[in-house]
């Protein structure tokens, strides 16, 4: 599980042109079980006959969903294919690593930044700014929705076994005075860079605007200029995404509480509308 890029990756062209084609559920789910065969069948093992056919079923109705959603957004071949292992990776990842529901939405999120922004060899574009709005939706609406169900299903009890021990066993070194020292120019030193505020580029927002109005009055060649405003415009839409990620979020959230205090409610009028049989 290697691989940056998942277009075509675990789940192939030829095999997600028979997911589109598949003229039925159970053919897809068919279809979805020979693809993710390798996985399902790490739990034949530690499983009974009936927990094994429970968590199969369990891991295709998720891939089978996804499909669902992707055909209903009339995705092409290469994003059914990179949406499919990208809720695969963070399914097994966040069972496997046993993550917290907050650590696996950031995987997930993660995941789409790397297949939203066209910069290689980091990221590359599949989705688009609506598309990552909608899959995010998807996301919480199903697969984190119910994430606590799903570690409850498949992540293994552990046992953890406390012990003591002594931590520090002699005496610390003495600490050198900073009287001793002396300032130096980080720039002068490789090792520094990575405390750098940009250690490409070294120029602040304002003067990358000077670069792109051609108004700068540093002499940069045309390459370099190229390659900082590039790097510039790959910059200001990650941070888009970033923003709208966090506000999408935020009102789903938002609404998916109040569609649970809405039911809460309508299950208590209805609770209180019973009358005690005599």
């Amino acid at each position: 599980m290697s691989t940056r890029f998942f277009v075509f990756n675990k789940v192939k062209k030829d095999e997600t042109k028979r997911l589109k084609e598949a003229k039925s559920i159970p053919e897809t789910r068919k279809i979805l079980a020979e693809i993710f065969d390798d996985y399902i069948s790490t739990f034949k093992e530690k499983e009974t006959t009936v927990d094994f056919n429970y968590k199969k079923e369990i891991i295709l109705d998720l891939f089978y969903n996804t499909v669902f959603y992707a055909e209903s957004k009339a995705y092409n071949e290469e994003k059914t294919s990179c949406l499919l292992e990208l809720i695969y990776r963070v399914f097994r990842t966040s069972i496997e690593k046993i993550l917290t529901f907050e650590k696996s939405f950031e995987l997930a999120k993660e995941y789409l930044l790397r297949h939203a922004l066209f910069r290689p060899p980091h990221s590359i574009m599949v989705f688009s700014l609506d598309d990552i709005k909608d899959i995010t939706d998807f996301l919480i609406n199903n697969f984190l929705r119910n994430y606590s169900l799903y570690m409850k299903c498949f992540a293994p009890f552990i046992d953890y076994e406390i012990g003591t021990f002594t931590m520090y066993k002699s005496r610390f070194p003495p600490v050198m005075s900073l009287s001793d020292g002396e300032i130096v120019d980080k720039d002068d030193y490789t090792v520094l860079d990575q405390y750098n505020k940009d250690k490409e580029i070294k120029l602040t927002r304002e003067e990358i605007l000077e670069i792109m109005k051609g108004e700068s009055i540093h002499n940069i060649p045309e390459w370099k200029k190229q390659e900082i405003i590039q790097k510039f415009l790959e910059q200001e839409r990650q941070a888009k995404i970033d923003r709208v990620l966090k506000k999408e979020l935020e009102k789903l959230h938002e609404k998916f509480l109040k569609k649970v205090q809405e039911q809460d409610e309508w299950f208590n009028e209805k609770l209180a509308s019973l009358k005690p049989k005599k």
